[in-house]
């Protein structure tokens, strides 16, 4: 069987009689915009230093706040994460590698009451040790459980460890122990 092929012809109209759009004079809306957003910006920095001369509290955040940490930042840019958390948290951030690196990530760490950690004093910083947020923080995957808590806490049973504050929280260990330390960590046995 043969086909034949059609011999219909398409043709395309092609219009001719298209005109180009008209440019429109576009040079004064956009010498205006230019205009507007520079009295916007002159008004804004006059706000900012009206108030920074008027307010002192304006002065403290910048000249206190602001460029001194820039200048420590500058300083210590070349440290460590654990010596720039020291310099922030004092001896909060190392007892918290020295609880890091002395407890498996599955341990359960039994903290001191509030009244141990009053008794430190304030220049070490311990008492963030009382904020079981910010303790968590630090020491994620581990499980932080307060004695205060001991009640309302299902994990305060299941302690593995006890950390040790101001000499306080040896009497939770039975493992004798020869040289007694201010701060460390012990495993409950």
């Amino acid at each position: 069987m043969k086909y034949k092929k059609a011999s219909k012809k398409v043709s395309y109209k092609i219009n001719k009689k298209t005109t180009p759009p008209v440019e429109e004079n576009t040079g004064n809306k956009i010498d205006i915009k230019i205009i507007n957003n520079f009295v916007a910006l002159i008004a804004i920095l006059a706000i900012i230093f009206i108030i920074y001369f008027l307010d002192p509290g304006y002065k403290w955040t910048w000249n206190d706040l602001i460029k001194s940490n820039l200048e420590v930042m500058s300083d210590y840019k070349n440290t460590d994460y654990n010596k720039r958390a020291q310099l922030k948290l004092g001896y909060f951030a190392d007892y918290m590698s020295i609880l890091r690196e002395n407890t498996p990530e599955d341990a359960i760490i039994l903290m001191p009451s509030d009244s141990v950690i009053n008794t430190v004093k304030n220049k070490l910083f311990i008492k963030h040790l009382k904020n079981k947020t910010f303790t968590t923080y630090f020491l994620y995957p581990r499980k932080v459980v307060y004695e205060k808590n001991k009640d309302d806490n299902e994990f305060f049973d299941k302690a593995t460890h006890i950390a040790i504050v101001n000499y306080n929280g040896y009497d939770k260990t039975n493992k004798e122990i020869a040289e007694k330390v201010q701060f460390f960590v012990l495993p409950i046995e």
